[in-house]
């Protein structure tokens, strides 16, 4: 069975980047965004309200102006270059308090416990400071929001919300 009134729409137009959403009754305006303004990887999502439906219905709306997100989930490859470039030694990534037990700990006790399976720095999946052999395209497994931060700010992008990961899943 196929919905009625759900429909993908693509909007393409020489010189913006093509936008692809879900979308039920048309209503509004879609801006769209100059090619050179998104960076390769990335796509725009338009500005729209955003809730977090069900079970979290009960949250509020929240109205979201545009914003990028990456196409596709960070890569081993990529992440391993955050290791390489001492990533987990370097304190200026790593913004987000670390806190216990109600207490906030200091941040070399923090980063000591984002250990890979060998105790070196790194997912918990991995090994010896690399991922597993043959994994460079596979996304990064086995990484604490904590570390998804630091490699944000790593790679000079924030996490989304769980408002902007719903509204960009449409």
């Amino acid at each position: 069975m196929v919905a009625r009134s759900i429909f993908l729409l693509r909007l393409t137009k020489p010189g913006y980047a093509t936008t692809t959403f879900l979308f039920g009754p048309i209503s509004g305006t879609v801006n769209l965004t100059r090619e050179e303004a998104v960076p390769p990887g990335m796509v725009p999502v338009p500005d729209d309200e955003s809730d977090l439906g069900y079970p979290l219905n009960e949250a509020p709306v929240v109205k979201l102006d545009d914003f990028l997100i990456d196409r596709y989930e960070v890569t081993n490859e990529e992440y391993q270059k955050f290791v390489d470039a001492g990533g987990y030694r370097e304190q200026k990534y790593w913004k987000q308090p670390f806190v216990r037990e109600g207490r906030t700990l200091p941040w070399e006790e923090s980063i000591a416990l984002f250990r890979d399976s060998t105790g070196r720095p790194g997912p918990a999946t991995w090994e010896v400071g690399a991922f597993p052999k043959g994994q460079e395209k596979h996304p990064v497994a086995g990484v604490s929001w904590f570390e998804a931060a630091a490699y944000a700010e790593f790679a000079g992008k924030s996490l989304p919300t769980a408002y902007h990961w719903t509204l960009a899943a449409q």
